[in-house]
């Protein structure tokens, strides 16, 4: 949070809360920002928004807020950058195939691979990559499978 005085904050961002409720003691000091960022869906708490007219709350990934927020700020877009929020938007969208995966994810996807991201690595380290302890967790687990007969 940006602050600018004592108590009153100029920015208060929440990246991730799915309800007002989940901000506890800070939804307080969100409602007297200046400006109040959300992704999630969380009641106006502020007079103006800084986010432009596309960063609507809601967005299927935490990593559209951060691009949004990058944009407005007017920071580069680097390949490294781009990387983290290549991930952040996969994972939030299951590699883009969950149903509320939308086209502005997919457009935001395709514009971080645009920096020359390896998209693909990400993706391999992220979903198709697990350690040697992982697989032994896995294998202890399903020795005590049991299906049920029918």
């Amino acid at each position: 949070m940006w602050t600018r005085g004592r108590g009153k904050r100029d920015v208060v961002m929440s990246m991730d809360a799915s309800s007002a409720d989940r901000l506890g003691r800070v939804l307080a000091t969100a409602r007297a920002a200046e400006t109040f960022i959300a992704r999630r869906t969380i009641t106006r708490a502020s007079s103006r928004s800084l986010m432009s007219t596309s960063a609507t709350p809601g967005q299927p990934a935490t990593g559209m807020l951060a691009l949004d927020l990058i944009d407005v700020l007017g920071v580069e877009l680097t390949a490294d950058i781009a990387t983290c929020l290549y991930a952040a938007i996969s994972s939030d969208t299951g590699s883009f195939k969950y149903p509320a995966t939308t086209p502005a994810a997919m457009r935001a996807g395709a514009r971080l691979m645009e920096t020359g991201i390896d998209f693909a690595g990400i993706a391999r380290a992220m979903f198709d990559t697990r350690s040697q302890s992982y697989i032994a967790l896995q294998a202890a687990v399903m020795q005590d499978l049991r299906m049920p007969t029918a």
